[in-house]
C-alpha cells in the first residue's frame, strides 16, 4: 500500500504496487511548487498596516530550524528597527530627531565644550584673579554702562578719569565697582559703588543708581575728634564732633551768644 512522505506529501507506492505515472507527475510538481517557494519565498515584509516588532524582539526570533517565511520577516523587522551606517549623520546641522549621530562628529563637539569651558575659565580667572583695573574712561555716562552692560567692571578712579555723575564734592582717588544690569531692557537693575576719597580728600563711600542717582554714606572710622561742624558768628559758637569717650557730642560757648530781654 502507497505512502507519502512527511514534509512535502510525495507519494511512496509500496513494493506491490504497479508503477502509475500519473503518481509520478504528481511528486513532481509538489516539488517544483517546493523549489519555487524557496526562489520567491512569500513572507511579511512590513509594508502594510502590520506592526513591525521591535528589533530585539525579532533578532530572539531569529532561531534555527525556523520557516523561511518567518526567519525573512524577522530580518526585515529587526532591519527596519536597526541602526544603518547609512542612516549615520556626520554633521550638526540635520534636525532629523530619527538619525544617530557619527562618533567623529561627537568627538568634534566634546573639543569645542573642552575649549569652551577652558575660556570660560580662563575668563572667569582673568576678570577675578589680579587683573589689572583701568582707569574709568573719563566722561562716560554710569547710566549708559548699566544700561548696556551685564557684567560687573572694577574702575580706578582719578581727578581725570571720572563718570559724568559726580559725586557731591567731586571725585578724588579710589575704586568704582559697576554692577551692570540692562536697566533699560528690564533685565534687572545696575548700580556702582565708589570708594574713596572726594577732591577735598574726605574719604568717601558711596552708592549710585539710575533712580536716585548718588547716595553718600559715611561709616565710624570717618568720625574722629575732629570737628565736623563749626558754625561761628559775632553772636554764638556751636561745635559737634566725635570722639570714643564721649562719642558724638555738641558744645556750645555760651560766652558768645547775646541774650537780650524782650
Amino acid at each position: 500500500m502507497a505512502t507519502s512522505t512527511e514534509n512535502y506529501n510525495f507519494k511512496k507506492p509500496d513494493e506491490s504496487d504497479f508503477y502509475d505515472i500519473a503518481d509520478e507527475n504528481k511528486n513532481w510538481d509538489l516539488a517544483d511548487e517546493a523549489l519555487k517557494n524557496l526562489d520567491t519565498p512569500t513572507f511579511e515584509d512590513y509594508t502594510g498596516s502590520t506592526a513591525v516588532p521591535a528589533a530585539t524582539d525579532a533578532i530572539n526570533q531569529m532561531k534555527s530550524k525556523r520557516k523561511l517565511g518567518v526567519l525573512l520577516s524577522n530580518i526585515k523587522a529587526a532591519f527596519k528597527g536597526a541602526c544603518l551606517i547609512g542612516h549615520i549623520v556626520n554633521n550638526c546641522v540635520t534636525d532629523n530627531a530619527g538619525l544617530p549621530l557619527s562618533a567623529a562628529q561627537g568627538k568634534v563637539l566634546k573639543d569645542l565644550y573642552t575649549q569652551l569651558y577652558s575660556e570660560m575659565t580662563n575668563n572667569l580667572s582673568k576678570k577675578l584673579n589680579g587683573r589689572n583695573v583701568n582707569w574709568f574712561p573719563n566722561g562716560k555716562s554710569l547710566a549708559t554702562i548699566i544700561a548696556e552692560s551685564v557684567e560687573v567692571s572694577i574702575y580706578g578712579i582719578k581727578p581725570s578719569s571720572v563718570p559724568t555723575e559726580s559725586i557731591p564734592g567731586g571725585f578724588g582717588y579710589g575704586t568704582l565697582f559697576v554692577v551692570g544690569g540692562r536697566g533699560d531692557e528690564g533685565y534687572g537693575y545696575g548700580y556702582a559703588i565708589y570708594n574713596g576719597s572726594n577732591a577735598t580728600g574726605l574719604r568717601i563711600s558711596a552708592i549710585y543708581d539710575k533712580g536716585s542717582g548718588w547716595n553718600e554714606y559715611v561709616s565710624k572710622s570717618d568720625l574722629n575728634a575732629n570737628k565736623l561742624v563749626n558754625t561761628m558768628d559775632q553772636k554764638h559758637s556751636i561745635s559737634i564732633g566725635y570722639n570714643d569717650t564721649d562719642g558724638l557730642y555738641a558744645v556750645v560757648d555760651l560766652t558768645r551768644i547775646k541774650i537780650s530781654s524782650t
